[in-house]
């Protein structure tokens, strides 16, 4: 299994470190001068990089976790809700269901954790559930895995010892309108369960919103590669643009 492609909550603006020259210096007072340079130019930078963990520490975050989709558009996801003003954590991994990223969803609900969640899952689990090998997902386990990951998000595991930080569950549902992976066969009924889930959700009080990425891609066959799942370039900026907008629209 691939690792994460994932970044946690990094300031995109903070100032990269000085650059190592190589070679002997010719003299003492040389040596002298630019280490004194030097001396002023780190301080500098530290008080630079202080400056601006100060101006980010208050900024609201948002952690993004998905599969391959989301690997394809972290960048766009980045600069899209960092332009709203998000500190933003992406962490996305090929191939990935929703009980593939279990954990790694849980570990942005706790301290220091993201205030509002996007989970990009469900495409592989759909796709799994017509094919007959080891990575097989019965409709069943889907369910099993969704309806854990939606109640530990927002009311916690049983075993939680954590104040939970997150205060809206953004989840985007599956393209529906493709042979791709047959999804055409399998994302509509799964579509409906994260609906369901998010209805139930808001009737407890607890905020759940559904990203619809098949609603908004549907008839845009230019935002997908060969395969109908995959994004282009415009995909990708039309998938950060959905999760941007869904986003915003959680009450803060």
């Amino acid at each position: 299994m691939n690792a994460p492609d994932e970044h946690l909550f990094i300031d995109p603006d903070a100032p990269p470190a000085p650059e190592r020259r190589r070679g002997r210096l010719r003299s003492r007072s040389h040596e002298v001068l630019i280490t004194s340079v030097l001396g002023v130019i780190v301080v500098s930078l530290l008080v630079v990089g202080l400056v601006r963990r100060d101006d980010t520490a208050s900024a609201p975050r948002v952690a993004v976790v998905g599969d391959s989709l989301t690997m394809q558009a972290s960048w766009a996801i980045d600069d899209r809700l960092g332009a709203d003003g998000w500190l933003v954590a992406v962490a996305g991994r090929n191939g990935a269901t929703i009980g593939d990223q279990y954990d790694q969803i849980i570990s942005y609900t706790g301290f220091d954790g993201a205030e509002v969640l996007v989970v990009a899952l469900g495409t592989n689990n759909a796709y799994y559930v017509t094919v007959d090998d080891d990575r097989r997902v019965g409709r069943a386990q889907t369910v099993d895995e969704l309806e854990r990951t939606v109640h530990d998000v927002l009311v916690g595991p049983a075993d939680r010892t954590w104040e939970l930080s997150v205060r809206c569950l953004v989840w985007v549902n599956v393209r529906d309108d493709t042979t791709g992976l047959q999804l055409d066969a399998q994302a509509p009924a799964l579509n409906a369960e994260i609906e369901a889930h998010a209805e139930a959700e808001r009737a407890e009080g607890r905020q759940m919103i559904v990203a619809d990425w098949a609603g908004r891609s549907r008839g845009h066959d230019e935002w997908f590669v060969a395969d109908g799942v995959h994004l282009t370039p415009d995909g990708q900026q039309a998938y950060a643009e959905l999760i941007a907008e869904t986003v915003a629209s959680c009450e803060r």
